[in-house]
């Protein structure tokens, strides 16, 4: 769970920092806004496929989603 909350958290920033909504990045990766809601809270995982696309719609490689963690 403590994975899911720091990926999410990093999701969160950079979403900010590139100015889209919650809607915008759940449109851009085919979830739900609930869904992308839940991602970014850490109460849902991801596949790896969807963790790709998040990344690529952030426009960053996908290491830097997980960058830091332990």
């Amino acid at each position: 769970m403590q994975r899911r909350r720091y990926v999410g958290a990093r999701i969160s920033a950079l979403r900010d920092r590139r100015g889209l909504s919650v809607e915008q990045l759940a449109q851009l990766v085919g979830l739900r806004t609930g869904e992308m809601t839940a991602v970014e809270n850490g109460r849902r995982g991801v596949t790896f496929e969807c963790l790709i696309d998040i990344a690529n719609a952030l426009e960053v490689p996908a290491s830097e989603l997980v960058d830091g963690m332990m």
